[in-house]
């Protein structure tokens, strides 16, 4: 079962030391969003990504491949998937590196609110909120006129 340390790990902001993209388009076989990232130096081996356990139905599929070049297909070694430790994400890992060379495609039939991503076990981890990075802001049942 993959390992995760995100615990200690912030939510993402632009500064961080990945590179990623989500595109929208018929991917086929019921994705319509693609997710992609590599780090900016570096690699990351064994690959982890993760969202959500109640999200996990949402991933079609998960490839490597050359930046920026989703692919149809890819060989992908020693793939595994399971819960984390505390059930709440559900985790996916890959030998096959992430580098600044090759990204990962994580294709979804919608997006879910957090994606993990990094290094399985002892790498970097990171979280990155999409609905923070596209300035929704959430709503708390405040009353804004108080």
């Amino acid at each position: 079962m993959p390992d995760t340390n995100l615990a200690e790990t912030p939510i993402a902001t632009d500064s961080q030391p990945f590179n990623w993209r989500v595109l929208e388009a018929d991917f086929g076989t019921g994705a319509r969003f693609c997710f992609e990232v590599q780090p900016s130096a570096g690699a990351w081996k064994p690959f982890f990504f993760a969202i959500p356990a109640g999200d996990r139905a949402k991933v079609v599929s998960i490839l490597p491949g050359e930046p920026g070049q989703p692919p149809d297909g890819a060989l992908v070694a020693n793939p595994q998937a399971g819960p984390s430790a505390d059930g709440a994400l559900w985790c996916w890992q890959f030998d096959n590196a992430a580098t600044s060379t090759q990204s990962y495609f994580v294709y979804l039939s919608d997006l879910p609110a957090v994606l993990a991503f990094g290094q399985a076990a002892s790498g970097p981890q990171y979280r990155l909120a999409l609905h923070e990075i596209a300035g929704e802001a959430e709503d708390d049942d405040e009353d804004p006129a108080a």
